[in-house]
């Protein structure tokens, strides 16, 4: 049998269809049912709401509960679950990041500002950060402190910090 968790996108999807040529069953964890699968595949969605009743302190489906509630435009939700997963563990630089990310787009700049400072506090190397505390400052007319943070971002390979850049910074 073969197991493939998290197969949305196009790598994953790739690698759904090199599997489906093969003969062996072949499950599929997601998060959202997927409308076409190859034969012999079936699907497993895992529900993190589910997950939490059975243990409300499950860090990691509060963080994944905070990124499907940004994708949705769910801010508020996001915040909550975010926040959560703080109070659990105050030292998870991906919870302030997504605290950030929720503040930021509920306008609440400096609050996000503060959530993202703490996570690169924890964690200098998540180039996403950076970004978002350019577009912040982009939005906040500060143009020098966007490229600074563009360019940090940039220089950890993010490419749509590095396209920011050349248009904002050069």
């Amino acid at each position: 049998m073969n197991l493939l968790a998290g197969a949305t996108g196009f790598l994953g999807n790739e690698i759904l269809n090199e599997l489906g040529l093969l003969e062996d069953q072949t499950l599929v964890v997601t998060r959202r049912k997927m409308d076409t699968l190859p034969m012999n595949t079936d699907q497993l969605i895992i529900d993190f709401n589910k997950i939490l009743e059975i243990d409300k302190e499950n860090v990691n489906a509060l963080l994944s509960l905070s990124v499907n509630s940004l994708r949705n435009k769910d801010y508020l939700s996001g915040e909550s679950y975010s926040k959560k997963a703080i109070k659990l563990n105050p030292d998870l630089d991906q919870a302030h990041f997504l605290l950030g990310r929720s503040l930021q787009y509920q306008g609440l700049f400096n609050d996000a500002m503060k959530s993202f400072k703490t996570s690169i506090s924890l964690n200098s190397n998540n180039s996403e950060t950076y970004y978002h505390m350019g577009l912040i400052y982009l939005k906040l007319d500060d143009s020098n402190n966007a490229c600074k943070n563009f360019k940090t971002s940039a220089s950890l390979e993010n490419g749509k910090a590095i396209s920011l850049s050349k248009k904002y910074c050069d």
